[in-house]
């Protein structure tokens, strides 16, 4: 005997249902971090460069490797960097008039905890120090930055 269907239906869960954990689905992974972030995630897995030049024009940053830079700052001043792989990435600045300023970060794949859960955020990649240490969310010290005389204060 043949049961009559009442609707759209796939196998024995109806397809507006799937539609629905679909959609679900769609924006619990919306996030472009490198992190899978889940409910209580701070984002952990940049660092900054602060140059302390202060400048009428932002500089020009460009990046080769597993990273990518944001100029930020009033003045221009400060670099988000945001890794998107392990390895090393090699930040270039471009100061007004011309003076190129580059470094390598290094930056690693790391799990990133939740309280108890040493999981519970996810992998993210993390920049390393130059003394070693993994930085979280924290400034780099990068000597190449510095102010030129005459681009900066």
């Amino acid at each position: 005997m043949r049961v009559p269907s009442h609707g759209l239906e796939l196998g024995s869960v109806p397809v507006l249902a799937w539609l629905a954990l679909l959609v679900l689905v769609a924006e619990a992974c919306g996030s472009s971090s490198s992190v899978s972030v889940s409910a209580g995630c701070a984002k952990q897995d940049f660092a900054y460069i602060h140059s302390g030049c202060v400048s009428d024009q932002s500089p020009v940053v460009t990046t080769t490797g597993p990273c990518t830079a944001t100029v930020a700052g009033p003045n221009g001043e400060d670099l988000i960097l945001t890794g998107n792989g392990a390895g090393t990435c090699q930040v270039e600045r471009t100061v007004t008039g011309g003076a190129a300023q580059s470094a390598d970060v290094n930056f690693i794949s790391a799990w990133l905890p939740l309280g108890t859960d040493p999981h519970g955020c996810g992998q993210g990649f993390l920049a390393v120090t130059e003394t070693g240490s993994v930085c979280i969310g924290c400034e780099l010290s990068v000597p190449e930055f510095t102010c030129d005389a005459g681009s900066g204060e």
